[in-house]
C-alpha cells in the first residue's frame, strides 16, 4: 500500500503543477491578446487624430475659398463689401468656423472612444497576468500540499507497518 500512496501522491503533484502551466499560459496568452489590441486601439486614435486634423484643414480651406469667391462675386456686383455685405461674409465667416470645429470635436471623440478602448485593453492584459500568476502560485501549493499529504499518508503506512511488526527476541 506504500508504493501505491506515493504514486498516488506523485500523480497529485504532477496534475496541480500540470493544471498550474497550462492556466499560466492560457492567462499569458490572453494577455498578450489584450496587449496587442490595445496596441491596435492606440493606433487607430492616433489615425483618427491625423484624419480629424486633415479634414478640419481642407474644411478651413474651403471656407476661405467659399468666402474669397462671395467677396468677388459682391466686388464685381458693384455692392462693394461694406455694409450688409460684410454682415453676410462675417456670418458666413462664422458658421465656416463653426463647421470645422464641429468636425475636430467629432474626430476627437472617436479617438477618445479609442483611447478608452486601449486603456481598457491593457487593463485586462494586466489582470490576465495576475490570474496567470496567480494559477502557478496556486498550482505550486496544491503540488506543495499534494506531496505533504502523501508523505503524510506514507509516513502513517510506515508507522502503522512498524506497530505491527514484532520486535526481536524474547
Amino acid at each position: 500500500m506504500g508504493p501505491m500512496a506515493v504514486a498516488q501522491a506523485g500523480l497529485q503533484v504532477f496534475g496541480a503543477l500540470s493544471g498550474a502551466n497550462a492556466e499560466y499560459q492560457q492567462g499569458m496568452y490572453e494577455s498578450g491578446i489584450a496587449a496587442e489590441n490595445a496596441r491596435r486601439a492606440q493606433q487607430s486614435a492616433e489615425q483618427i487624430r491625423q484624419a480629424g486634423n486633415q479634414a478640419e484643414q481642407a474644411k478651413r480651406r474651403e471656407i476661405r475659398r467659399s468666402l474669397g469667391r462671395s467677396a468677388v462675386a459682391m466686388a464685381q456686383s458693384g455692392t462693394g463689401s461694406g455694409g450688409s455685405n460684410a454682415l453676410l461674409l462675417k456670418q458666413a465667416s462664422t458658421e465656416g468656423e463653426m463647421d470645422a470645429l464641429n468636425l475636430r470635436y467629432g474626430y476627437q471623440s472617436d479617438a477618445y472612444a479609442q483611447d478608452l478602448e486601449a486603456l481598457n485593453q491593457r487593463e485586462a492584459a494586466k489582470a490576465a497576468r495576475r490570474r496567470a500568476r496567480g494559477a502557478k502560485r496556486a498550482g505550486f501549493i496544491n503540488a506543495a500540499s499534494a506531496a505533504l499529504e502523501g508523505y503524510s499518508s506514507y509516513s502513517g503506512i510506515r508507522a502503522q507497518r512498524r506497530a505491527m511488526t514484532p520486535t526481536g527476541g524474547s
